[in-house]
């Protein structure tokens, strides 16, 4: 017999298991259209279920066609939290990765510009997701994607969890002090430091890095040994697999890697914007490409271009910088179409110390925990 939650919601095929719970495609008997319950895992009391609806709540309030949108929640007469959410069709990039290997480079960069929009809407309201992964992602039929599971998701700044567990696993419920997945946390979640929105710019560096060179940035055969790799490593940049990865997009991987949030973006949004320049440039003329990645890439990486050859003229100065660390780029003569780019301020702030050409990068592995 099939179960009904709700007496509208009749559970058809579990989808999947994660760490919010267990994800059912479901028929809505009243409304007559396919939907998706999720069965929540949380604690079972008045302060588990409060968190619970509160986080519903805030999640109902999310509106981004990038966002799988929530219509609804409960508790059914059996004791069942569930989250009442639309049907995707189509594959999560997880799914993607195992089945097409990592998509061009200007996918890859398209997909991470439309979740990173998708995160700013969902940061401007004060919502934090703490489980992004390719898991969480879904390629729709239509060729977009779609953040999934927004259902864990904090209000920034509010302590939801209540301080009653201390477990971390392939993801973790409502109910849990960490909560995410190991292979794409950022370290401040394994020191106890407080979590905002850059916490999921950092899971979006992971997601970006392996959707360019097809595996995360970080391995370990346990999750102590993930822990570490999070907190130490430095991981070698995408055009160390991939050589057609530009410059532009290694530093901002790197800038999203930084190990102290305070290193990296300063929001979505300005990830976003620096995302869509980076697609403009690839599927620009070649010399434009040329010129305005080279506009994009960081000072440190470029230095030894700064000396003059012997006996020929002397290179211009670099741009200046502004009290943000962003170049003051001046147009590029005769290329109309390398202004536009250039105001889209690619920024050119320094890599991130650990990234510095006299220190070595500790080394990576190639496997995957917490997917």
């Amino acid at each position: 017999m099939r179960r009904i939650l709700a007496g509208r919601y009749e559970l058809r095929e579990r989808l999947g298991r994660g760490g919010m719970g267990d994800a059912w495609s479901a028929y809505d008997s009243v409304l007559d259209r396919e939907v998706v319950v999720r069965l929540v895992r949380t604690d079972h009391d008045d302060l588990g279920t409060a968190r619970f609806f509160r986080a519903a709540r805030a999640v109902g309030a999310l509106s981004h066609p990038g966002v799988a949108t929530v219509l609804d929640s409960g508790l059914d007469e059996g004791g069942s939290l569930f989250l009442v959410m639309e049907r995707i069709h189509g594959r999560p990039l997880q799914q993607v990765l195992y089945e097409d290997g990592a998509p061009s480079v200007g996918a890859a960069v398209e997909w991470a510009a439309q979740i990173a929009d998708a995160l700013a809407t969902a940061h401007r309201i004060g919502l934090v997701h703490r489980d992004l992964k390719p898991a969480n992602i879904m390629l729709t039929d239509t060729g977009s994607v779609k953040v999934l599971d927004f259902g864990i998701a904090l209000p920034a700044g509010r302590d939801l969890s209540g301080g009653t567990g201390t477990s971390v696993g392939v993801g973790v419920g409502v109910g849990a002090d960490v909560i995410g997945t190991p292979g794409y946390m950022p370290p401040e979640s394994f020191t106890g430091g407080g979590q905002d929105g850059r916490a999921d710019l950092y899971a979006l560096g992971c997601v970006l890095y392996q959707l360019l060179t097809g595996k995360p940035p970080f391995s370990g055969r346990s999750v102590v040994e993930l822990m570490a790799a999070h907190l130490r490593r430095v991981p070698d940049p995408p055009s160390a697999s991939r050589p057609e990865v530009p410059a532009a997009l290694d530093a901002l991987v790197a800038e999203l890697l930084a190990k102290d949030p305070r290193d990296r973006p300063a929001d979505a949004g300005t990830v976003r914007d620096r995302l869509r320049a980076i697609t403009a440039a690839l599927s620009g003329p070649p010399r434009v490409l040329s010129a305005v990645l080279a506009l994009s890439a960081p000072p440190a990486l470029s230095a030894a271009s700064a000396a003059p050859a012997p006996g020929g003229p002397e290179r211009p100065p670099d741009p200046p910088l502004n009290a943000n660390g962003e170049a003051a780029v001046a147009a590029v003569a005769g290329d109309s179409l390398a202004h536009a780019l250039a105001r889209l301020f690619i920024r050119l702030g320094p890599p991130p110390e650990a990234l510095r050409p006299d220190r070595a990068p500790a080394g990576t592995g190639d496997g995957g925990m917490g997917q």
